[in-house]
């Protein structure tokens, strides 16, 4: 499927049941028509994810305030003091992260749900789960939706609904495998399991509704932005493109050694940007891969991987964990209070890369967890 299949949660107040005739594909249309009937919803979810089967899941707690037509407040985890917060109305949209914020450049509240995150069915039906499996068949994937059998999910008696889809990203084949667990009463997924290959492992998410309440009366005041302690407004400006100058700027590598980007000169460069949620960490491992790729055909191409989104101190802790894994890539921190990233570059995201060449000019760049595919094939046109 082209668009991640997200939590569809669909709230509704009337209570009804389906016959147990009912099938994978009717539970999900239900799903997404009781989506429509809700005004508004706070609700409370948790989430998990794990790499590797033996790990223990990180999870985290994520709140969201929705109203129809187009209000929303999400708030995230917490992590080491620092909170993800996205505000929409119909006048304004702000995104607040790691102690800045910067205006957004719609005021539809739809385009920023969180990836993963529940509701991104409640604004628009076209985004709901069965709303992207219509969408996805209609270009050509292949979706298979399957009832598997019934179960509990807190106390609440769902049916499980597996849904399998296969399609082409710049000619190589994907896959999503995401399982719903729907109540049998009211249509909500209560419950969202996705897994995706991780090297040799599966990456496993799991996300659960937790607390909620159906069209409360919301006030206008919970969708007003008001700036954290601290923060620092950035100006949204567009990222930079093609045919730039990448601005020179000072990094320090794992051996606390501070060198400017610049020292590259000579030899095209892979830049990326990256911060320390989990998910993004997960394209760091991607970047290693393809910088794997890269090595083994004896390409000269340096792979630079600088950690923006915290503090130095938790960027050490990372590395006493994690450096063994990245043999390819050049790991390395950038002063977070400079916010190169955001104020030199423009990026708006993390991962956000740049391809550089040899005389420092952007050659390709690229945002978001979706964007590993087309590094792939920038690298590839880039080195012939």
């Amino acid at each position: 499927m082209r668009c991640t299949l997200l939590i569809g949660a669909c709230l509704v107040t009337a209570a009804c049941s389906h016959s147990p005739k009912t099938s994978a594909e009717q539970i999900l249309r239900l799903n997404q028509e009781a989506m429509t009937q809700l005004k508004s919803a706070r609700v409370e979810f948790k989430t998990s994810i794990k790499f590797k089967s033996t790990d223990t899941p990180d999870s985290s707690t994520s709140k969201l305030s929705v109203a129809k037509p187009d209000c929303l407040r999400y708030e995230g985890p917490k992590t080491s003091g620092d909170q993800t917060i996205l505000v929409s109305n119909p006048h304004q949209s702000v995104i607040e992260m790691s102690g800045e914020n910067f205006d957004v450049p719609t005021t539809k509240a739809r385009c920023y749900l969180p990836d993963g995150e529940p509701f991104q069915g409640f604004f628009d039906p076209q985004a709901s789960v069965w709303g992207q499996i219509e969408l996805g068949r209609k270009n050509g994937d292949s979706i298979d939706v399957s009832l598997e059998g019934q179960l509990e999910v807190a106390g609440v008696h769902c049916d499980r609904v597996h849904a399998k889809s296969s399609y082409m990203v710049n000619g190589e084949r994907q896959a999503d495998d995401l399982i719903y667990d729907v109540a049998t009463t009211d249509h909500l997924i209560r419950r969202q399991i996705e897994s995706k290959p991780f090297r040799s492992e599966t990456m496993t998410e799991e996300t659960v509704v937790d607390k909620l309440e159906l069209n409360p009366s919301v006030d206008p005041k919970t969708f007003e932005f008001t700036p954290s302690k601290g923060s620092v407004h950035i100006p949204n400006l567009p990222i930079l493109t093609t045919g730039m100058t990448a601005p020179d700027f000072s990094i320090i590598d794992v051996s606390h050694r501070s060198f400017p980007l610049s020292e590259t000169r000579g030899k095209p460069v892979l830049l990326l940007f990256w911060a320390r949620f989990q998910k993004v960490e997960g394209f760091l491992t991607t970047t290693e891969e393809i910088a794997a790729e890269v090595t083994s055909r004896g390409a000269t191409l340096k792979f630079l991987a600088v950690q923006e989104g915290a503090s130095e101190n938790y960027f050490r802790q990372w590395l006493a964990q994690n450096q063994s894994g990245y043999g390819n890539v050049q790991l390395a921190y950038s002063d977070f209070a400079k916010r190169v990233g955001r104020l030199q570059y423009h990026i708006h995201q993390y991962p956000t890369w740049f391809l550089i060449d040899s005389k420092g000019i952007i050659q390709a760049s690229g945002e978001g967890m979706a964007s590993a595919d087309a590094m792939r094939k920038d690298i590839r046109k880039a080195l012939g």
